[in-house]
């Protein structure tokens, strides 16, 4: 699930930008260039209800449907500091999650739960917020996939 869509490639600790648009396209951009970015951020500029992407506790997340993306994607990004932008509950925005579809199926569902599932928990964020390296924040989500499954 998660551990399939997400690599530490794909996860941010250190961000240039201080606005929830500019970072998502700071995690994006290595890997999409172009026309693809370009339609990815038009999709995140245009979300519909601000509050949704954001469900509290600091996290801010983007679900994007792309057709013809090869499968699931997730991105994740750490700002130590925080946003002090529009979120649910006023917390700034310290968590970025940007997950990219090729279709909203049963996986994606999954996955999307599953992140929400594990971003709700306190201890998880903390943890997050403490890894100084990619690879350490996603050897924290990998520990805790494991205490999941057992």
């Amino acid at each position: 699930m998660l551990t399939q869509a997400l690599s530490p490639q794909n996860i941010r600790i250190k961000f240039r930008s201080n606005s929830k648009t500019q970072i998502a396209k700071e995690l994006l951009q290595k890997h999409y260039q172009g026309k693809q970015l370009k339609i990815l951020m038009e999709r995140i500029e245009s979300a519909e209800d601000p509050l949704a992407e954001s469900p509290g506790k600091g996290v801010v997340i983007y679900s994007i449907l792309l057709p013809g993306a090869p499968q699931i994607q997730v991105f994740l990004g750490v700002h130590k500091e925080g946003l002090d932008a529009e979120s649910y509950d006023g917390e700034p925005l310290k968590i970025f999650v940007v997950v990219i579809t090729p279709s909203k199926n049963r996986e994606y569902i999954d996955t999307l739960a599953y992140i929400l599932r594990l971003l709700r928990q306190d201890s998880v964020r903390y943890k997050m917020l403490q890894a100084k390296t990619p690879e350490e924040l996603y050897q924290i989500l990998l520990e805790e996939h494991r205490e999941v499954e057992e």
